[in-house]
């Protein structure tokens, strides 16, 4: 196998491969694979459950395959100097690579043992862009659990319905939930389904998809999913399970209902923080009652209290006094991404839920995050 390309080319098409195998935990799936076929240099990483493949042009001299490890033979990609590369994998399978004055020698294996990449065209597909994909997926990814023993939670549910999509990703401590109309049909007919797609498959998009306007298409199976993009194919097996309805711990009444400043309050937890990075077992303190919202904590180091200004349209004659993870207040804050947020409590062992603050009900589901409580000693 020989082959010459421009080495930022080759540096930009890999990068999203090696992503692919990031956060792999079996070591036999750590590779990518090239392979030469013409003037065509095919790559791509593939662990039985996600792969990402992509194509360039090159000068092809001999056709051939190889499988290297991705993180190292992406680093000496990186290490050479600008210009053309000539890659060259001897029967041994060693990889040459040569460079103006660079001669890069690293040991491979025969490419023909690697899984290869299934082709899957779909059953039925969608479109939507690259930034509202991005953006749905950063603020609810962080909600997903990393508890194995119930698999279909750590992936997010995925809602079609018409144009709308809703993503919901939960663990035992809390739930996200986003909604907005950005699904394109590509069939003639409106498409409704739902599905769990993975999160390191959610993480691995985060990191290829650019924040821009162009289009992705979609395609579905029983399954799979299959996004393809700046010819990128990405495929992820699907979580298969019954997930959650996360609406039956939503309590139709609340005592306490008011309006926040989001940035204000993201920054009164944030100063909270200073003092409770380094005590696992202390917790922030909010504390409702007489018109007010007031956020502390005391810890072997010192304490704060803050007070917010906010805007009660219940419970403000009454008082309330509940304990958070000041961490898993900050992500939920971080992604509401608008200016003020309605909050709803109901006592000290219910949560916290962040909702829209609107005059429309058909605009409830626009976002909802529900934080649960820590107990109080």
């Amino acid at each position: 196998m020989k082959f010459t390309v421009d080495k930022a080319e080759l540096q930009k098409a890999m990068l999203p491969v090696t992503y692919g195998v990031s956060n792999v935990n079996n070591p036999d799936y750590k590779s990518l694979l090239m392979e030469v076929k013409g003037d065509n240099l095919i790559m791509f990483s593939y662990d039985l459950e996600k792969g990402i493949r992509t194509i360039i042009p090159v000068e092809g001299d001999k056709d051939g395959k190889v499988e290297a490890d991705a993180q190292k033979i992406y680093a000496i990609i990186g290490a050479m100097d600008d210009g053309e590369l000539t890659i060259e994998v001897d029967d041994n399978f060693l990889i040459r690579v040569v460079g103006q004055n660079t001669d890069f020698q690293i040991m491979g294996k025969d490419g023909h043992g690697f899984p290869n990449i299934p082709n899957i065209e779909g059953d039925f597909g969608y479109k939507l862009t690259k930034s509202k994909l991005r953006s749905i997926i950063s603020r609810t990814v962080f909600s997903v659990s990393n508890n194995e023993s119930n698999p279909v939670f750590t992936g997010s549910l995925f809602e079609i319905d018409g144009d709308k999509l809703k993503v919901v990703a939960l663990d035992r401590n809390r739930i996200a939930v986003r909604s907005e109309s950005v699904i394109t049909d590509m069939t003639g007919e409106p498409v409704m389904t739902k599905f769990v797609i993975p999160g390191k498959a959610e993480n691995d998009l985060m990191r290829v998809l650019t924040d821009t306007d162009e289009e992705i298409s979609v395609r579905m199976t029983r399954k799979h999913i299959i996004f393809t993009f700046d010819n990128i194919y990405y495929i992820s097996r699907l979580l298969e399970g019954d997930f959650m309805n996360y609406r039956r711990l939503l309590l139709p009444e609340n005592k306490f209902e008011l309006t926040v400043n989001t940035k204000d309050f993201l920054e009164s937890v944030t100063r909270a923080a200073i003092l409770l990075e380094s005590y696992k077992n202390n917790f922030l303190i909010i504390n409702l009652g007489e018109e007010k919202m007031n956020v502390s904590c005391t810890t072997e180091f010192g304490k704060v209290d803050d007070i917010i200004e906010s805007s009660f349209t219940k419970g403000a004659e009454e008082s309330l006094k509940i304990g958070f993870n000041h961490r898993i207040l900050i992500d939920a804050l971080r992604a509401i991404g608008e200016d003020e947020v309605k909050l709803t409590f109901n006592g000290a062992t219910n949560p916290i839920i962040f909702s829209p603050v609107h005059d429309d009900e058909k605009d409830d589901e626009r976002f909802l995050y529900v934080v649960m409580p820590v107990q109080l000693r």
